[in-house]
C-alpha cells in the first residue's frame, strides 16, 4: 500500500467494516485481525478465524484518538499522563469503562474493563479519519506461533483454513515483532502486565 492510495484503501476497508467484515491489517507492531468493536457478530467471526474458543477472550481495542477513548473509559491521572506521552503508539492500557458505555462494549468485557490504545500506524491514522468506531485487534497468527510479518505469509496461512478475513491490507513487511506494552491503569499506580515495544 503506497501513501498515495492510502485513502482509497481506507475507504474500501470502511466498506467491509460497516458490513460486518473482518480485516487483516497492519499496526506498528504486527499484522492483526480486526473488526468493528461494536458489532458482536463481527467479533464472533474474528474468533472463528483465529480459532478462539474462550467465550470471554480479551481483545485489545484500538481507538481513533485519545479524545474518543476518554469518552469511553475512566482515566486516573497516572494513566492519562502516560497515554498522552505515548499515544499514538504501541502502549495498551487496561481501563474501566464509564457506566454509559457498559452495554456498547458488553460483548467484549465481563468486568467492564477494556484494554485500549491509539495506534501510530499511518494506515490506521488514515482509516480513523473516516471510520470513527473502535476496532478490535488480535495478532493474525495461530496462538503460540510467531507473528505474521507480511501479506504473502498471511495468504498462504489462510488458504488452508476454513475461515478467512474478508480483506487483506498490504503494508509491506513489518520488521518489528514486539507487541505493544500493556499496563493496568485502573488505579493511580501503574502495573506492567506485558513488557513490549515501549520499555517502562
Amino acid at each position: 500500500m503506497r501513501k498515495k492510495n492510502a485513502l482509497e484503501v481506507a475507504r474500501k476497508t470502511v466498506f467491509f467494516l460497516e458490513r460486518g467484515g473482518v480485516i487483516l491489517y497492519p499496526t506498528e507492531t504486527l499484522y492483526g485481525l480486526g473488526a468493528d468493536a461494536w458489532k458482536k457478530s463481527s467479533i464472533l467471526r474474528v474468533k472463528k478465524i483465529k480459532k478462539i474458543e474462550a467465550k470471554n477472550h480479551p481483545f485489545i481495542v484500538l481507538s481513533p484518538s485519545f479524545e474518543m477513548a476518554e469518552q469511553w473509559v475512566c482515566f486516573p491521572r497516572a494513566a492519562k499522563d502516560i497515554a498522552k506521552k505515548h499515544w499514538p503508539g504501541p502502549l495498551t492500557i487496561l481501563l474501566s469503562l464509564k457506566k454509559t458505555w457498559f452495554s456498547q462494549f458488553s460483548h467484549l468485557s465481563e468486568d467492564n474493563t477494556i484494554a485500549i490504545r491509539v495506534s501510530s500506524h499511518p494506515f490506521l491514522l488514515e482509516l480513523f479519519n473516516i471510520f470513527r468506531h473502535p476496532l478490535v485487534s488480535t495478532s493474525a497468527n495461530r496462538t503460540g506461533e510467531n507473528p505474521i510479518k507480511n501479506i504473502r505469509e498471511a495468504k498462504e496461512w489462510f488458504e488452508a483454513e476454513k475461515y478467512s478475513p474478508d480483506l487483506f491490507i498490504d503494508a509491506g513487511i513489518i520488521h518489528n515483532i514486539l507487541p505493544s506494552t500493556i499496563l493496568d491503569g485502573r488505579n493511580n499506580e501503574l502495573k506492567v502486565i506485558r513488557q513490549g515495544k515501549i520499555r517502562l
